[in-house]
């Protein structure tokens, strides 16, 4: 065994054909939510720094895939970071949907395997069986497909990389409206439009759990209603 520093990025997620491949004797993804919030908290320090920051051990076997010839990496130990590292990817990729080509398709190339002949390796990691089942289904948009778990944590992140908290635009009220109501999540079960004395909330449930994605100022609540009324052909 050999141990170096290295940088997780280029040797993982650089723009290259590769495998991260997760063993079938390791357990199923598992990151609560403190874990996941703690990795982007941390994440947000080095933009904010502009420091390094220790990812912490990965440990891997190097080989070559004998099926189609691409690198392969069995991660032994680091799965769990490894695996919410490509979850805030798909996440900051899908939040930046309506932004340029150049970045979008960056991002995809940390997570595809664009000229890989099969099928099978297009996506850059296999989770083991389970796992492997919702993880391709998020990255096709295969909402069907998802549950608890891979999909629950891409929500978070998704939530933060798309400012999680999103700011109302007063001079654009019904162009901002339209935006957050008709908005597409992962495990998303309602909407909530709740009014209070000073504000209306908007609420998403996901898997149970209510988040607020903006606060709207309660002289407009009337200016709502009329847009969703005029939304909703009502």
């Amino acid at each position: 065994m050999q141990a170096s520093i290295f940088n997780a990025t280029e040797r993982f997620f650089a723009p290259f054909q590769m495998i991260l491949k997760i063993p079938v004797y390791q357990r199923n993804y598992d990151w609560n939510k403190n874990n996941v919030k703690r990795l982007l908290d941390d994440l947000h320090t080095v933009i904010k720094t502009k420091e390094h920051h220790f990812l912490g051990a990965v440990v891997y076997l190097e080989s070559t895939n004998s099926d189609i010839g691409l690198p392969e990496y069995l991660i032994i130990d680091g799965q769990q970071r490894l695996t919410t590292i490509t979850l805030m990817l798909q996440a900051l990729k899908d939040a930046t949907v309506d932004g340029d080509a150049f970045t979008t398709g960056t991002i995809e190339s940390f997570l595809i395997n664009t000229q890989s002949p099969s099928q099978e390796y297009k996506i850059k990691l296999k989770p083991i069986k389970s796992d492997n089942i919702q993880y391709s289904a998020l990255l096709k948009h295969d909402n069907s497909s998802c549950s608890n778990g891979i999909s629950e944590k891409y929500n978070e992140a998704y939530l933060i990389c798309d400012d999680g908290y999103i700011d109302i635009d007063e001079d654009n009220l019904p162009n901002n409206l339209v935006k957050v109501v008709t908005k597409n999540v992962f495990g998303e079960e309602y909407k909530h439009i709740e009014p209070y004395e000073k504000e209306v909330r908007i609420r998403y449930r996901i898997d149970g759990e209510l988040y607020t994605v903006a606060d709207i100022p309660k002289d407009k609540q009337s200016q709502i209603i009329g847009r969703l009324k005029a939304i909703s052909n009502m």
